[in-house]
């Protein structure tokens, strides 16, 4: 595989030098000005992927602990239940409730904010949730 690998990138190297050649044989000013630009270009490129690198890393981060949070809460529901941890838990996944009864009453729909509101309100489901 590592050999694979080589070979690919020594054949993609004569690629780039051929169509460089070619590129100052057709028009050696405009070739010029294009290869003033390479440098530039990389520099942005390896700034982008540097970057990028450490958003898919928090991205992946968050991800990973999830999953393994959805994880232990699917395994683990008959522990919870035993240790009455329903309502903490619940509060987790409806910590962005109130900002979607927020976004109703600036979209100027009151009656359904009021409705998610009472649907999600902790004081108002504890007689459904014990």
């Amino acid at each position: 595989m590592l050999s694979n690998g080589l070979v690919t990138i020594v054949l993609e190297g004569f690629n780039l030098l051929f169509i460089i050649g070619f590129m100052y044989a057709v028009d050696v000013q405009l070739a010029s000005v294009v290869m003033f630009g390479v440098p530039i270009l990389a520099f942005f490129m390896l700034w982008i992927k540097n970057k990028q690198r450490k958003a898919w890393q928090a991205v992946s981060n968050k991800n990973s602990n999830l999953n393994a949070y959805l994880q232990e809460n699917i395994v683990g529901a008959r522990i919870t239940q035993i240790f009455a941890r329903e309502k903490e838990n619940a509060g987790i996944f409806c910590h962005n409730n109130p900002w979607v009864s927020i976004a109703e009453t600036v979209m100027g729909r009151g009656n359904r904010a009021f409705e998610i509101y009472w649907k999600t309100c902790p004081s108002c489901v504890e007689d459904f949730s014990e």
